[in-house]
């Protein structure tokens, strides 16, 4: 045999080794990226998903103000109709007294006057009795046209409130940070805390609370040490719909699990008392 074909021999196991290594990156880094293809495709999802969400919220909030708008100039609309009816009644009342002051000052009245007399007096009862129920019906429906005021104006603030929210929560800070320094990082083994900055308006900054959830489906809320929330209040004003103006906070949401993180996509729900806001999404690898 001759020393190439010896030398040739020797390589062989080598070249093996080496091609298999390099089949073993190319499959590691197929897997990775396949992976990171999927983190992605669910995060789109979860997004497209709490944005319809919230639109059909916000859709069911347009309805009921404008189910209350309608209702509002129906009332408004028949309260002028009423008016207009206390009126007439209170007009026919007024002609049926004086005629009937009239024929009871008269002197020697005959048959036909002393039923006309006793005919309108019976008609002036009736027409006091139907102003009487008008004057109530009048004031029911001026109660139930401040309540319709009172709902419109609270689904305006409501609405108001939630078009700063979405705008202030779509500009959120979310920062996995590293070491002391608190560097950034993407990286879930590196990562030794989660914050998440962003303004609200005042009085929902102060009820404002959060559920972290991992891809692992582990869950951090606010009775878990590893969560915290501050909030301070800010200079900004949050321009509210229907030309509302309101006071803004910054919120910050800390999370500083005990253990390593594990990658993949983690879920941040907001919320102020029993309302929610929105969902943020931080991804790590």
């Amino acid at each position: 045999m001759s020393s190439s074909e010896n030398k040739q021999n020797k390589r062989s196991p080598l070249s093996l080794i080496a091609l298999s290594l390099v089949a073993a990156a190319a499959l590691g880094s197929s897997a990775y990226l396949y992976n990171q293809q999927q983190d992605l495709e669910q995060l789109a999802q979860r997004e497209r998903a709490d944005k319809e969400q919230a639109l059909a919220q916000q859709r069911l909030a347009e309805g009921k103000w404008q189910e209350t708008s309608l209702r509002l100039d129906a009332a408004q609309l028949e309260n002028v109709s009423l008016q207009a009816n206390m009126a007439d009644l209170d007009a026919k009342l007024r002609a049926t007294d004086a005629r009937a002051a009239q024929l009871e000052n008269a002197a020697g009245r005959n048959a036909a006057q002393a039923k006309e007399l006793a005919d309108l007096r019976a008609t002036a009862q009736r027409l006091r009795d139907e102003l009487a129920q008008s004057k109530e019906k009048e004031l029911d429906l001026r109660a139930g046209i401040d309540r319709a005021k009172a709902e419109r104006e609270a689904l305006a603030l409501q609405m108001g409130q939630r078009d700063a929210v979405v705008r202030m929560v779509n500009n959120a800070e979310v920062d996995a940070l590293r070491g002391r320094k608190g560097r950034l990082t993407v990286k879930a083994r590196s990562t030794k805390e989660v914050v998440m900055a962003f303004d609200l308006p005042e009085n929902l900054a102060t009820a404002a609370h959060f559920k972290v959830t991992g891809p692992d489906g582990k869950q951090y809320t606010g009775s878990d040490p590893a969560l915290s929330v501050s909030h301070d209040r800010s200079d900004a004003t949050a321009s509210g719909g229907k030309g509302t103006g309101m006071r803004s906070s910054r919120v910050t949401l800390r999370c500083k699990p005990t253990g390593k993180l594990k990658a993949g996509v983690y879920k941040i729900d907001v919320s102020s008392g029993n309302d929610y806001l929105q969902t943020v999404y931080l991804s790590l690898r």
